[in-house]
């Protein structure tokens, strides 16, 4: 691991993979990992997700093509404590386990993001809550019979150090939600823009009442109040700021905040 590896992953080992399942057990599958999250230990993290995997030949053979129900997990501890953290989703059966100890580097290529950029459309929703129905709903609009254009939706647990504000913090230090639902396609001709778009927003409005008061700034592509990506206090500073260092508004933002007045 060089030096700036080990900055970006100060643990030099973490147990981490993926639980991989047949997207018609999308259902069974994300309701048993919403039961599990309370119980994780503030050293594990997990993201639940319904994947529609694109048939590329640059990705795996096990899983091109397919359409998929997956649960990611890292946790900082030994391979036996967390293994039998997620015992209650390993007693499941799933098809393909990638769950090993890993360099901690190795955590850039578990969510399978491409490596180069690809052409997509999103949108996403900060939850205070993932109930039972909420489940289904999703489930609904994304898994079997949905007609779901979207590559992937899935839901980012939130919590432990994230959640506890520090002195040291900046204007978005932490987060009051406790999951992210984030909804993206691949847009490979200019029309199905729309079309992803509009999927996933069915999907935010489908989670609305369990939506925070609160964003998050890398997935708010669509234009917005600034206001709602920030409490108030640190909006009232980043206005200040604004206004004393660039009131002609020369530095640029896709989320402009405007100068106090």
């Amino acid at each position: 691991m060089t030096a700036i590896e080990f900055r970006l992953y100060p643990y030099a080992h973490v147990y981490a993979g993926m639980l991989v399942f047949p997207w018609e057990r999308s259902s069974e599958v994300l309701h048993a990992w919403r039961e599990l999250v309370p119980t994780l230990p503030d050293e594990m993290t997990t993201v639940g997700r319904i994947l529609q995997v694109p048939p590329l030949p640059d990705i795996p053979e096990a899983f091109r093509g397919r359409q998929l129900v997956v649960v990611e997990a890292i946790h900082l501890g030994d391979e036996a404590e967390g293994a039998e953290l997620l015992k209650p989703l390993t007693d499941l059966g799933p098809e393909i386990s990638t769950l090993a100890t890993i360099p901690g580097a190795g955590l850039q290529m578990l969510h399978m993001d491409p490596p180069e950029p690809v052409p997509g459309a999103s949108d996403y929703a900060m939850l205070d809550d993932f109930p039972a129905e909420a489940v289904d709903r999703l489930v609904e609009l994304a898994g079997p019979g949905s007609d779901s254009p979207l590559l992937s939706v899935e839901l980012r647990q939130l919590g432990g150090a994230i959640a506890e504000p520090r002195p040291e913090h900046g204007a978005r230090g932490t987060f009051p939600g406790r999951y992210i639902m984030f909804a993206v396609g691949m847009v490979m001709a200019p029309e199905m823009k729309a079309v992803i778009e509009g999927h996933a927003g069915r999907i935010v409005e489908a989670l609305s009442e369990h939506r925070s008061a609160s964003g998050y700034l890398n997935f708010a592509e669509a234009t917005g109040d600034p206001a709602d990506l920030y409490d108030d206090e640190a909006y009232g500073r980043l206005r200040a700021i604004k206004a004393g260092y660039d009131p002609d508004d020369l530095f640029r933002s896709n989320h402009p905040i405007p100068p106090a007045r």
